[in-house]
């Protein structure tokens, strides 16, 4: 059975260092290709803003104007997601190998459930 699409949802405003701390882990741990990484500037500076704006597939971009906050922002981007699974994640995490595959495990094993 193939590997569900997942589309990685992430909210960005500002700390362009723990974002790209979390980007490089996202890409250590997870095969991108086969899925989708959805980051939505929340009205970052123009560092975060251009350095964002210049990142290419698999990446989408997506920016409010005004800062919407995590939440607003988190279900703008879900909009727009692709994926049979959608994964919110912070913009300051740092991410270890095997952390997605217990969730998917469980979603495998017990297919009623909403959230993880």
């Amino acid at each position: 059975m193939p590997e569900p699409r997942i589309s990685f949802i992430v909210a960005v405003h500002n700390c362009l260092d723990l974002t790209r701390a979390m980007i490089r882990s996202l890409e250590d741990t997870v095969d991108l290709s086969k899925h989708e990484l959805i980051l939505i500037d929340d009205a970052s500076d123009a560092e975060t803003a251009t350095w964002l704006q210049n990142l290419e597939a698999p990446y989408r971009i997506l920016r409010n104007e005004t800062n919407l906050g995590f939440s607003t922002s988190s279900n703008k981007a879900a909009l727009h997601a692709t994926g049979a699974h959608l994964v919110f994640l912070n913009n300051d995490l740092e991410l270890a190998p095997g952390w997605l595959e217990p969730m998917i495990e469980l979603e495998r094993t017990l297919p009623k459930v909403g959230a993880v």
